[in-house]
């Protein structure tokens, strides 16, 4: 690496030397290390030179350490997976402009007596993202990464043991640090170390499932709103919880994309969620929410009869709310544009803390 100035290798012996030539007036950080970790000794530092120098040690770097596991509804898998959001997740900031190395290990791996294969569906990775915001305009969890905009930092997915992040954090600026395996539905033990020059404080955020599923109106079910005689022709989902608990869902159209400027918490300037907008009043879109007669989706007679709750449609492209939806229950969400033939890709995302299945109607 450039940053190495000299270095000498491991040696069995009780001594090891290393000569570089010293700029005036710059620093250097002299770090001595053993072959493996947890070996603990004591040892004498010294330095010659034909010149006075000075020689100090630094403070060791804070260190926080969490545990955590990929388990049941929690093992969402990489960022392309639909329960990407399912995974455990971290809010992280720092009072001042620091680097720090994040560290995310499997636990059943790196202390196991026989390390497994290198399986590439087994690897270990980190997001550092922006956070999402609800619809209190708190930060809070991330859904899905659908844009690189939403992504700060990524690292690892090349080992099964450990991946690590190098990064900096800017000052009173929250993130929100994803641990992943590179396959969706893999459970495993893990542990999260930050370690840093300041404190920095690192918060697990509640435990949600989430999926994300990817659709599209075309000119065969883009029906519009209930206003229109074709609203019956759109996409529709089922969607049953296992638990009646508080649901959050959102329709996010893909359209024409602009990267918004946000200011942060710090007053500065930084990259925004990318917010799609679009041109007319009939692109709007919003959604509805349905009680299916049984299992299966089926909708009997009027369905707007049916209808238990519907979204404002609205011109941002992005349409969520929260609903309290009651367990084993079948419901039916439509997505629509407020008119007629209006054709494009959109993402539908459900989030809840209770296990449920979320499936498109054919």
């Amino acid at each position: 690496a450039e940053e190495v100035v000299a270095e000498c290798g491991l040696s069995a012996g009780r001594e090891v030397t290393a000569s570089f030539k010293a700029e005036a007036g710059a620093a250097y950080i002299i770090v001595p290390y053993t072959g493996r970790p947890g070996d603990e000794a004591a040892f004498v530092l010294r330095t010659f030179s034909s010149s006075p120098i000075e020689v100090e040690q630094l403070p060791s770097p804070l260190s926080l350490v969490l545990g955590g596991q990929w388990v049941g509804l929690l093992a969402g898998g990489p960022r392309a997976a639909p329960t990407f959001g399912s995974n455990p997740q971290y809010m992280i900031s720092a009072p001042q402009r620091t680097q720090v190395v994040i560290s995310c290990a499997r636990l059943d791996i790196k202390y196991a007596v026989l390390k497994p294969a290198h399986s590439p569906e087994q690897a270990v990775g980190l997001y550092l993202a922006t956070p999402e915001r609800g619809p209190d305009g708190l930060a809070g969890r991330r859904s899905a990464l659908a844009s690189d905009m939403d992504v700060v930092a990524t690292a690892g997915f090349t080992s099964m043991e450990e991946a690590v992040l190098l990064t900096t954090l800017e000052p009173d600026t929250p993130y929100v640090l994803v641990p992943a395996l590179a396959s969706a539905g893999v459970e495993a033990p893990f542990e999260v170390r930050v370690m840093s020059g300041v404190p920095v404080e690192l918060v697990p955020l509640p435990e949600l499932k989430t999926v994300v599923l990817q659709g599209a109106w075309v000119r065969e079910n883009a029906g519009g709103c209930d206003l229109n005689p074709t609203w019956r022709k759109n996409p529709r989902y089922l969607l049953c919880l296992s638990a009646g608990a508080r649901t959050r869902i959102t329709l996010t159209r893909a359209a024409k994309v602009s990267a918004s400027t946000v200011m942060g918490p710090n007053g500065r300037a930084s990259p925004g969620k990318p917010v799609t907008v679009t041109t007319s009043v009939d692109d709007m879109v919003g959604f509805y929410i349905l009680k299916a007669a049984d299992g299966s989706g089926a909708i009997r007679g009027d369905l707007r009869k049916s209808v238990l709750a519907e979204t404002t449609f609205v011109t941002t492209g992005e349409a969520g709310a929260e609903y309290d939806l009651q367990g084993g229950t079948p419901y039916v969400i439509i997505p629509c544009t407020y008119a007629p033939g209006r054709v494009g890709r959109y993402s539908l995302g459900l989030s809840a803390p209770c296990d449920f299945d979320l499936l498109e109607l054919h």
